[in-house]
């Protein structure tokens, strides 16, 4: 499996080659060794869905959602857990925010959000 590994203050990214479990048919996260997934939506409609890993964060647990990505613009969800990554993205269509900049934090059971844009802080 290839994992997206960022270089810390820069825009620089590395391909990682983790291995990871297979549980029901699915790759886990494996955030102990610092590998988490990382999802993109297409906030366009055609329901596309983009699945990866990511490397080197140091999330060790939680969820982080956004409606703002530096890449595409597109509705992001990175995580160390599936189930707290559902809920921090299903917080932000909550908030229908879609088409604002908004970001989504999920820890255990508090979920809290906050807008990414001056325009949106008002």
């Amino acid at each position: 499996m290839r994992a997206i590994k960022p270089e810390i203050g820069s825009m620089v990214t590395h391909e990682v080659t983790p291995t990871l479990k297979v549980e029901q048919g699915n790759i886990t996260a494996n955030p102990h060794r610092d590998i988490i997934k990382y999802v993109v939506f297409d906030r366009y409609g055609s329901n596309q869905i983009a699945r990866g890993f990511l490397a080197g964060t140091g999330i060790k647990r939680g969820a982080w959602a956004s409606t703002l990505n530096w890449e595409c613009y597109q509705p992001t969800v990175i995580g160390a857990d599936d189930e707290e990554m559902a809920t921090a993205f299903n917080r932000l269509l909550e908030i229908k925010s879609l088409d604002k900049q908004y970001s989504s934090t999920m820890n255990s059971s508090q979920t809290s959000y906050f807008p990414t844009s001056p325009k949106d802080m008002q």
